[in-house]
């Protein structure tokens, strides 16, 4: 069985900490279920394989508001891994 860092979110959000903790475990894939109060997201989860969620986030790593606050959030799905989300 696939293990699976699994946690709920309004809307796409990655930090610091899960990105450590998918280097930490190569074998564990990353699932964010969203359910949004308000605002553009849909409903939803993602899931990404860890190589495919440590590439995303690493695309992010040194922009402002990763270096500002170690985390990047977006109010709509990131095209990049729209194949990755599905709406629930």
């Amino acid at each position: 069985m696939k293990k699976v860092l699994e946690y709920s979110s309004t809307r796409f959000y990655v930090t610091q900490k899960v990105y450590e903790e998918l280097l930490a475990y190569p074998d564990l894939d990353l699932r964010i279920n969203t359910s949004p109060k308000k605002g553009n997201h849909p409903k939803g989860y993602y899931y990404l394989p860890n190589k495919f969620a440590k590439s995303f986030i690493e695309s992010k790593q040194g922009t402002f508001n990763w270096d500002k606050n170690h985390d990047f959030k977006q109010d709509s799905v990131p095209l990049d891994i729209k194949d990755y989300f599905k709406t629930t």
